[in-house]
This record gives C-alpha cells, sequence and structure tokens, in this order.
C-alpha cells in the first residue's frame, strides 16, 4: 500500500483519521495507536519487514535512555512527556518555565502569581485540563 494508491486513500487513511479523532472517547493513547496503525499500514506493504521495524523501535527506545543517562544523567529522563496545544509564553516569547514547574508541583493550585506578562491565559487552562485527563 503507497500513500497514492486507492485503498490508502479510500480506507485506510480515513479508518485512522476516524480513530485517532475518536481516540479520546475510547480511552486509547493516541501515541501508541499511530505506533500501532503505522505497524498495520507497514506489515500490509511487507509482513516480513515487521519484525524489522519493531525490533528498531525497541532498540531506539533503548539506546534513546542509555545515551541520556550517560550523557546527562539519569535526572534528565522525562518520567511523563504531555503534549499540549500552546505553553504560557511572554509577549516577547519567553517560555515561563517557573510557572510550568509551579502547576506540575501542584496541578489544583489556581494562584499563578504574576501573569501579567503572559500572552495567552488560555494556555494555563489548558495545561490544567490535559493534567486531569493524564493525571
Amino acid at each position: 500500500m503507497l500513500f497514492y494508491t486507492l485503498p490508502y486513500l479510500a480506507f485506510f487513511l480515513p479508518i485512522t483519521l476516524f480513530i485517532y479523532f475518536y481516540a479520546n472517547l475510547l480511552k486509547v493513547d493516541r501515541k501508541l495507536l499511530l505506533i500501532f496503525l503505522s505497524l498495520i499500514f507497514y506489515a500490509w506493504w511487507n509482513i516480513y519487514y515487521l519484525p524489522i521495524i519493531i525490533f528498531s523501535i525497541l532498540m531506539n527506545y533503548f539506546f534513546y535512555k542509555k545515551i541520556i543517562i550517560s550523557t546527562f544523567g539519569t535526572f534528565a529522563i522525562p518520567k511523563k512527556i504531555f503534549y499540549v496545544n500552546q505553553i504560557p509564553k511572554t509577549r516577547s516569547g519567553k517560555i515561563l518555565r517557573r510557572l510550568l514547574r509551579n502547576i506540575m508541583a501542584n496541578p489544583k493550585t489556581t494562584d499563578y502569581g504574576d501573569t501579567s506578562t503572559i500572552l495567552n491565559l488560555e494556555s494555563l487552562k489548558n495545561i490544567h485540563r490535559m493534567l486531569k485527563l493524564n493525571g
């Protein structure tokens, strides 16, 4: 199956998009869903390459951790990664790391301190919403 063929355009792509956008209703992690659907896509082309792709994914994950540990130490390996649409920035484009640290340390807080320099206050609500969903 290639990207410009009828099976991809008529079946695989619409089904994948439908499942992806309704993944939250299904309580499925979108990243794992995309990995699984990618494996289906590549297996459709040639099933014999599937073990090689899975092996490559696992080795990349293993070496990623080894490289991070050897370069920066164990503290640099993230325990959780959260994806948000926008992070709080100032009008000059600086990321408010202090604010992000405070929110992660105490997600139930609504006292952010001085927020007069934040470009979009809606980004804070999005972060709180994401923390509620993903814990």
